[in-house]
């Protein structure tokens, strides 16, 4: 079967869209926060377009739990500051590490004034803290593997 400036939509069993994939070869899953798989010049994009998250001042978000033990990277942007951060996550440490982006925004501890992005001792859970004293809009894609 081929495509040719036409759409595949694949539904789920309650009849949703699970996956569309158009003429050109990318795929959307509107079922995952919008997660799209595309490319442009040849460069591959992995990109989440609905997973905006506002979070109060002191509130936090969980992207990863015991539930779902994932390690890996964590890219989050502030798309009210502009900045984004990469971070990484793994079990065996007890670490949430930045590993690029602004630290005068990102801390990898609970810190006041600052976007935090932290684990416990001894666990899968990574959690998204907003310490900066005013709303802020959050994005947030994990990359990684999973137990």
């Amino acid at each position: 079967t081929s495509l040719s400036g036409a759409s595949l939509h694949l539904a789920s069993g309650d009849g949703s869209t699970a996956m569309t994939l158009d003429g050109n070869g990318n795929a959307k899953f509107p079922s995952l926060q919008n997660l799209e798989l595309t490319a442009l010049n040849k460069a591959p994009h992995i990109k989440t377009t609905d997973q905006l998250t506002q979070l109060a001042d002191d509130a936090f978000i969980t992207v990863s739990n015991s539930g779902e033990p994932l390690q890996g990277l964590l890219i989050v942007t502030n798309y009210n500051t502009g900045h984004t951060g990469i971070f990484r996550h793994e079990y065996a440490n007890s670490t949430t590490s930045l590993m690029s982006g602004d630290s005068g925004q990102w801390k990898s501890s609970d810190v006041d004034g600052y976007i935090c992005v932290y684990t416990a001792v001894n666990s899968y859970d990574v959690y998204i803290k907003n310490r900066q004293g005013a709303n802020r809009d959050i994005k947030a894609l994990f990359l990684g593997t999973y137990q």
